[in-house]
């Protein structure tokens, strides 16, 4: 198999199921100072498929950080890289079982994508918003600009949204198997490759902004800022029985 047909069968391939810590970093936009405050407290990764995070954190000193995964497409003896797995679309969970539980609920080319009617795509944002502590975190990359008008009523809320918004994000470069490819095919020098240090320091090589090879386009980091909303689990059940489509 030559390089270009390599390249296609990767582009095929799920990204975010192998998507290292420094990927995360990157697109959840998470600052030095957010990252080293991980320590003693908990994650929730929504999608998160075979994601390294775990090792990645203990590698760069975080320890003591609770990784839950969300993720209904492995089985939970395929790999044993975070500390828990909910085998479960997060439509699907028990919400009483997981209010306010978590410090920081993580999606990256998960969220608001997975959502098949309008309740899920409301339930994308409630419902790590209810799985979240007070004064916790939800970070969701990318959300397309026309999802955004749908989060207007979270201020009234008493919940604080950040939106920041990149031009041709890559959200796929990290991939551990197209790196190898690319610095195969001369295109990518290993002193290219972001690492932690180099993310949280703000030194990502121009590529890792640059590089569109899976899409490019307007795309948004909303971060919502969990003070006191939605902590009755009955509403968001209420929600997910409604027959309306």
């Amino acid at each position: 198999m030559g390089p270009i047909e390599m390249l296609f069968e990767l582009m095929d391939e799920p990204m975010a199921h192998s998507a290292p810590l420094e990927c995360y970093l990157h697109d959840l936009s998470i600052s030095k100072t957010e990252f080293y405050d991980l320590k003693d407290k908990s994650i929730c990764l929504i999608g998160g498929g075979k994601s390294p995070i775990k090792k990645g954190l203990i590698d760069n000193g975080i320890k003591n950080c609770a990784v839950t995964n969300i993720e209904p497409n492995f089985a939970a003896e395929d790999y044993d890289i975070q500390d828990s797995l909910i085998k479960e679309s997060l439509f699907d969970i028990d919400f009483k079982q997981h209010e306010n539980r978590f410090n920081e609920v993580w999606s990256r080319c998960s969220l608001p994508h997975q959502a098949k009617t309008w309740q899920e795509s409301f339930l994308s944002f409630l419902i790590p918003l209810m799985m979240s502590k007070k004064g916790g975190k939800v970070r969701i990359f990318p959300v397309n600009n026309s999802v955004l008008p749908g989060l207007s009523f979270l201020p009234s809320a008493g919940v604080h949204v950040d939106v920041k918004q990149f031009e041709g994000i890559n959200v796929g470069f990290y991939h551990e198997k197209t790196m190898a490819l690319f610095m195969s095919m001369g295109l990518l020098q290993k002193e290219m490759v972001p690492t932690v240090n180099d993310i949280l320091n703000k030194k990502v090589p121009e590529f890792a902004l640059d590089s569109g090879i899976f899409g490019q386009g307007k795309q948004s980091l909303v971060t919502l800022h969990k003070h006191n909303f939605f902590n009755d689990w009955k509403i968001l059940e209420m929600i997910r029985r409604l027959q309306v489509h």
